[in-house]
């Protein structure tokens, strides 16, 4: 295990009671169970960074892709007005 840093944390009696129940039936301590609840948090947080990169990220393609299928129909437009044009010479 990497080295550890000690820190001190403050909680309400009651929590505090309360998770020394659980540590109690699950065999852990309150250290253990720290770094446990911190390290499902950073994956949690990790998840949510990303998931909003992604949804930034679909929403400015979807402006490019926008703005290029409209670039698209005006050159169709353009075209289809040149052909009718050539047609009715």
């Amino acid at each position: 295990m990497p080295d550890l840093k000690r820190i001190q944390v403050t909680l309400p009696e009651t929590l505090l009671t309360e998770l020394d129940r659980v540590l109690m039936a699950e065999k852990m301590n309150r250290s253990q169970l720290i770094r446990e609840a911190v390290n499902l948090y950073m994956i949690e947080h990790k998840r949510k960074v990303l998931r909003d990169q992604m949804r930034r990220g679909y929403i400015e393609m979807a402006r490019i892709n926008l703005e290029l299928a409209l670039e698209g129909f005006t050159a169709e437009v353009d075209v289809e007005r040149l052909f009718e044009a050539r047609l009715a010479r």
